[in-house]
């Protein structure tokens, strides 16, 4: 996947974010403060899509904050009160999830839609910057 490899800052951070995950379920039964939720980069014409799956994620508590061209998604996902779990496999707590987009992105043009458990961020591409030609002179060697 092109896409992911030139969309993400780290590709290899973002498994090491996930182990991390995993060992705080182990060792915890899952009541740590930080969970990776997972998501998708969908490269279409004329702009990128970022899906992100956040299940029971209540929308007040998401923000999404483009500084520097790293697009930034935090939120929180709680427990419900009064109940008496006997196990726990589905993460709670805070989390953030951070992508570096391509250069020339227009940071007013990026729009969020959150529905069906699902954020979903458009991100327009910006127009394709061609490479400056330099020009050479040669000249021979006397």
């Amino acid at each position: 996947m092109a896409v992911a490899t030139r969309i993400l800052r780290d590709p290899y951070f973002s498994d090491l974010a996930m182990t991390m995950d995993l060992v705080t379920r182990a060792f915890n039964g899952n009541g740590g403060r930080y969970w990776v939720p997972a998501f998708d980069v969908v490269e279409a014409d004329a702009e990128y899509f970022v899906l992100i799956d956040l299940p029971n994620v209540d929308k007040d508590t998401l923000a999404i904050e483009f500084e520097d061209g790293v697009l930034t998604v935090t939120g929180k996902r709680t427990k419900p009160h009064g109940w008496e779990f006997t196990r726990v496999e589905r993460p709670y707590g805070e989390f953030i999830r951070s992508l570096t987009l391509v250069k020339g992105v227009d940071a007013d043009k990026i729009t969020a839609d959150y529905h069906d458990g699902v954020l979903e961020v458009r991100v327009p591409k910006p127009a394709e910057h061609k490479p400056k030609k330099i020009a050479t002179t040669f000249t021979a060697k006397k």
